[in-house]
Parts: structure tokens; C-alpha cells; sequence
């Protein structure tokens, strides 16, 4: 599950919707850039941010409702 790809997520929490009800949600993927900040390609950024932060709204959307 890619977790940047709010489908991705989606699949993930229709296939898991017949396992009962979810008594919690873990977001735990991300990234990160290891060199200096001002450094940081705009690419790179996007994709840091796909993940830690979308990604985590995407778990919590698919998975909480």
C-alpha cells in the first residue's frame, strides 16, 4: 500500500472492512531528507509530504469512517 495514493488506501480499508470493527488506527510511514534543508529539492519535499502528511490523513479518512 502506497499510503501517498489515497486509492491505495482505500483498497486497503475495503479489503480489511470484513475483519470487525477498528478499535484504533496507526499511522506510521514516513520519509525523510537527510541533507540540509535549503538543499531539498522540490520533488523531494513532495514526495516527504505525500507521505507524512497525506498519507496520514488518507489512513485516518479510510479507516475511520
Amino acid at each position: 500500500m502506497d499510503v501517498s495514493d489515497e486509492s491505495s488506501v482505500e483498497v486497503a480499508a475495503e479489503e480489511n472492512a470484513g475483519l470487525g470493527r477498528l478499535h484504533g488506527v496507526v499511522a506510521n510511514a514516513g520519509n525523510a531528507w537527510l541533507g540540509p534543508t535549503l538543499a531539498m529539492p522540490v520533488a523531494e519535499w513532495q514526495r516527504v509530504i505525500a507521505t507524512n502528511l497525506d498519507g496520514s490523513f488518507h489512513t485516518a479518512c479510510a479507516f475511520g469512517s
